[in-house]
């Protein structure tokens, strides 16, 4: 026993001696896998594309004094070797004179041709938009107003992002700046947006630090989110209603209870007016065309909206975290003549007469519907407004609707019966996607236009819409039917005399919220029930033997 003892505590002792060596091993194996300073390891060459970079200057005033300079490498090169061509004794009488002249030249090379240094592609408008612009430290930037014989129109996102200008000079022909555009850039003093500008991305400018001046013209008509936060010009704005452009509001600084919306303001910006707690009323005036994204989101005591009848565009979110929102007992949720949101739980749902508009997810992801109809007041649909509604599946339009919005009934996968009246004109992209239970749609004579992948696709998270592999087939004499059936390999027959005349089928029990809607269909559930009692009754049978022998 003590041997055998002995022998273990021997084992163990190597053991941990070999455990205790091989530690320093593997830190020396680590060291000469990862070298000790991580900035080492980096490649030294600047990035081609800016953004991969996604890097500010730390410090901007210091940085400003001496810029960082990707060509500083290379002439500082030269410079070496001009001093060391000095320093040689002189041989001719030629070298002396030469040399004074290019020991004077200076460190910073000249600016390189605009061309160079931006990477830029065909527009969707024909002409050119500007990618991205590579870092130089010139101090201004002049974009070109043509570029193969072709205008300058669009500013990609991100493509002037921590750019070290502080004076880029855009031209004429632009209309359209991208999301984060010039974010970041802390040297940029002043921002004059040409005069055919259209659009200004979110955070186009946000984080400039620097920006004071910032010229935005009418043509302006719409600036997305947080567009100029962060910079001087937007800080020192004084009045409560910060308005850009052609009646942009992008902010409002006041603390009224009771707020009024200026005349003048047609566009209601994302996030202008969140977060105001104290708020109890709004007031809306005719103006206004469109409520963006979170716009009143987190007023929390805004329980009253006087609006007009109808607004051209209003968010599904724009009243996100708002009394009116989540206070509200009725089961549709109005603003002016436009639903905003349904809130019930039936199965068979009749949109009130006099709703002019269906509005964005406005039914999105309802469980219980299993059938809705709209009544003939109702003229437009818009996005995304029954999209996800597992159980529809009959869908009944009055002969006032115009306008289906894109994905208005994306992921409906029960749906298979729509009556889409006498006065449609276009249908959205993705509109009906996902629909496969949809095999026969009639489309009347006034239809005009028909959208990108709306019959006939389902959509998949990793690859993105696929063509559905069901019998489709669309009715109608228009030419916006024969080109898309045409281009989608979809079978179209003429509209005939008596289009889905025929009372919609009977529907089957919703996913989700209350009792199944109509009658059981088939003699399925007599085997069903029959094949059920015999297993119950041999169930008890050998319940009841199995008792009497435990009895014995």
């Amino acid at each position: 026993m003590n041997k055998r003892n002995g022998v273990l505590r021997l084992a163990a002792a190597l053991g941990a001696s070999v455990l205790l060596a091989g530690i320093p091993m593997q830190l020396y194996a680590r060291a000469e896998a990862e070298p000790a300073d991580p900035a080492a390891a980096a490649d030294p060459a600047a990035p081609a594309d800016p953004n991969a970079a996604e890097a500010a200057p730390a410090d901007p005033d210091a940085a400003a004094a001496n810029p960082a300079d990707p060509n500083a490498p290379a002439d500082a090169a030269v410079t070496e070797e001009t001093e060391a061509e000095t320093t040689e004794p002189e041989t001719t009488t030629e070298t002396t004179t030469t040399e004074p002249a290019e020991t004077t030249l200076p460190v910073t090379a000249p600016p390189p041709d605009t061309l160079s240094m931006i990477e830029y592609e065909d527009a969707a408008d024909g002409g050119i938009c500007i990618k991205y612009f590579r870092w130089t430290s010139e101090e201004t930037v002049t974009i070109p107003d043509q570029i193969d014989g072709k205008p300058v129109t669009d500013i990609a996102a991100r493509a002037f992002k921590y750019c070290y200008a502080d004076t880029v000079v855009l031209p004429a022909t632009v209309k359209h700046i991208g999301d984060s555009a010039f974010e970041g850039c802390a040297y940029l003093r002043a921002a004059i947006i040409p005069d055919q500008c259209e659009t200004i991305g979110a955070s186009a400018f946000a984080g400039c630090k620097r920006l004071e001046n910032v010229m935005i013209p009418a043509s302006v008509c719409d600036i997305g989110k947080l567009a100029f936060d962060g910079t001087p010009f937007y800080e020192n704005q004084q009045d409560d209603f910060v308005i850009l452009g052609d009646g942009i509001l992008y902010a409002y600084n006041g603390s009224e209870s009771a707020l009024t919306i200026p005349e003048n303001v047609k566009i209601i910006g994302a996030y202008s007016c969140s977060g105001h707690a104290a708020m109890k009323s709004v007031t809306i005036p005719a103006g206004v065309q469109s409520i963006r994204d979170c716009a009143f989101d987190g007023c929390t005591a805004l329980a009253e909206i006087h609006a007009p009848d109808y607004i051209a565009d209003v968010s599904a979110t724009a009243f996100e975290n708002t009394r009116w929102i989540e206070a509200g007992k009725d089961e549709f949720l109005t603003l002016g003549k436009m639903l905003i949101r349904y809130r019930g739980e039936e199965n068979v749902v009749d949109v009130p007469d006099g709703i002019r508009v269906i509005g964005e997810s406005a039914f999105e992801g309802s469980n219980a519907v299993t059938t809705v109809h709209l009544p003939q007041t109702v003229e437009e649909i818009r996005r995304s407004a029954f999209a996800n509604c597992p159980s529809l599946q009959v869908a009944e339009f009055g002969d006032g609707l115009k306008s289906i919005g894109e994905s208005a009934f994306e992921g409906c996968n029960t749906l298979n019966y729509l009556r889409l009246g006498h006065a449609l004109q276009s249908v959205g992209d993705h509109a009906f996607a996902g629909c496969p239970a949809l095999t026969e749609v009639y489309l009347p004579d006034t239809l005009e236009k028909i959208g990108d992948k709306a019959f006939g696709y389902s959509y998949d998270e990793s690859k993105g819409y696929l063509k559905l592999k069901n019998e489709l087939v669309l009715y109608s004499n228009t030419e916006a039917a024969m080109l898309y059936a045409e281009a989608e390999e979809i079978t179209r027959q003429p509209l005939p005399d008596n289009e889905n005349t025929e009372p919609a089928p009977d529907v089957t029990a919703p996913t989700g919220g209350k009792a199944a809607v109509g009658k059981v269909r088939g003699k399925g559930w007599i085997a069903a029930t029959g094949i059920g009692g015999v297993l119950v009754l041999a169930g008890g049978i050998w319940y009841a033997f199995r008792k009497r022998r435990e009895s014995y």
